[in-house]
C-alpha cells in the first residue's frame, strides 16, 4: 500500500482524485487477498470454531470498517497533499527500520 501510494503521489493527481484511487486500488487488492486467505484460513481454523465467535469477528469488522470510513471523511478536507506526501515518506521510512532490523 505504501509503495502504491508513493508511486501515485507522483501522477499529478489532485487530493480528491488521488485519494479516490488509492481506496479503489486497495479495495480491489483487499478483495482478491481476502478470498485467497479468506477460503484457506477459514477451512483451516474457522471449522473447529463456533459459529458465534464468527460472527462477532465479521460485525467487530464492519464496525471497525464503518468507523474508519467516518473518520476518513471528516479528516479528507483538512489534509493537505504534501501531508500525504510527508506521511507515506514515514511510513515507508519505518517499514525499512522495521525490516531491516527484522521487527517484520
Amino acid at each position: 500500500g505504501a509503495l502504491r501510494t508513493a508511486f501515485l503521489v507522483h501522477t499529478g493527481l489532485e487530493k480528491k482524485a488521488l485519494i479516490g484511487t488509492m481506496v479503489t486500488s486497495s479495495v480491489i487488492v483487499d478483495i482478491s487477498r481476502l478470498i485467497v486467505y479468506g477460503v484457506t484460513f477459514f477451512s483451516i481454523h474457522f471449522t473447529v470454531m463456533q459459529s458465534g465467535n464468527i460472527s462477532t469477528l465479521i460485525v467487530v469488522g464492519m464496525i471497525a470498517a464503518f468507523i474508519g470510513a467516518f473518520i476518513g471523511r471528516q479528516l479528507l478536507e483538512k489534509v493537505t497533499l504534501k501531508h500525504i506526501q510527508i506521511t507515506v515518506a514515514v511510513m515507508l521510512l519505518l517499514l525499512s527500520i522495521g525490516l531491516a532490523g527484522g521487527i517484520i
